[in-house]
């Protein structure tokens, strides 16, 4: 089992949360996390557990990888 973050979606965030923030308007970030000196505001977006049962759905027909990046040889 391994966790898969789509890159394609984080970086889709990312850039929405930027052009919020360049607007000035309000981002909702109810999860704080402590840094050790105090709570910062964060948007976390859920991993999802890959298996070998859902490999290809979530890699391969997603379109995130092609079957040989994924299945080599």
């Amino acid at each position: 089992m391994t966790v898969f973050k789509d890159t394609r979606i984080l970086g889709r965030t990312a850039v929405e949360l930027s052009v919020k923030m360049i607007n000035n308007e309000k981002i909702d970030a109810e999860t704080k996390i402590n840094n050790e000196k105090k709570d910062v505001s964060a948007i976390l977006l859920t991993p999802v557990s890959v298996y070998k049962e859902n490999l290809d759905e979530l890699l391969v027909q997603s379109g995130y990888l092609n079957r040989d990046a994924v299945y080599k040889k």
